[in-house]
């Protein structure tokens, strides 16, 4: 009776333990035609308003089909890529992969949910008063020509947990950004 009660007291736990990890939906609500990738288990997610803003900002600028897909622990978008070759925006090809992953991150940041005192920050990397900051962990070129330069995100010089942020790039531009910043740390 005993090993009975926690069979099922386990199998439960299994099961929502499982479920928080379901992939979150994927939210194209823009205007033009934009493919999703396909959503599975989970209902449609909605990203932050602020989140919402940058991604037309971007739209308006990038003329590219654009995939995103809303984070659940952030509820700003988690995913996001130009389609099938295409760049978000075009940068600075004699600048470093640093730099001009970090003038994507000032222009759109938005889109992860960094706020206007993160996003100003961003290009000289001296942390806001009273908010976090990123700081490059890596940068890598992979077998095809993609550099990915992977920032963490801090607050007060504190590391926040599982907060990660990768903006990908090819020759021509910012192909894509993904990742978990953790909004408002305080």
């Amino acid at each position: 009776m005993k090993y009975q009660r926690l069979t099922r007291v386990t199998m439960l736990f299994c099961l929502l333990a499982a479920s928080a990890f379901l992939p979150s939906a994927v939210n194209s609500s823009s205007p033009g035609p934009q493919r999703a990738a396909p959503a599975t288990g989970a209902a449609s997610a909605v990203a932050s308003p602020v989140a919402q803003t940058a991604l037309g900002k971007l739209q308006g600028t990038s003329g590219a089909q654009i995939i995103t897909q809303v984070s659940r622990q952030t509820g700003n978008f988690g995913f996001v890529r130009a389609e099938a070759g295409g760049v978000l925006a075009s940068a600075d090809k004699s600048a470093s992969p640093q730099a001009r992953a970090l003038a994507f991150l000032a222009e759109h940041g938005g889109l992860i949910g960094m706020n206007d005192l993160e996003r100003a920050a961003a290009p000289s990397g001296n942390p806001p008063p009273a908010s976090s900051n990123l700081q490059v962990a890596n940068t890598q070129t992979d077998s095809i020509g993609m550099t990915h330069v992977k920032f963490d995100q801090f607050y007060q010089g504190l590391p926040v947990f599982g907060a990660q942020v990768v903006v990908h790039m090819n020759g021509e531009g910012i192909t894509a950004v993904n990742g978990d910043h953790v909004p408002n740390v305080s």
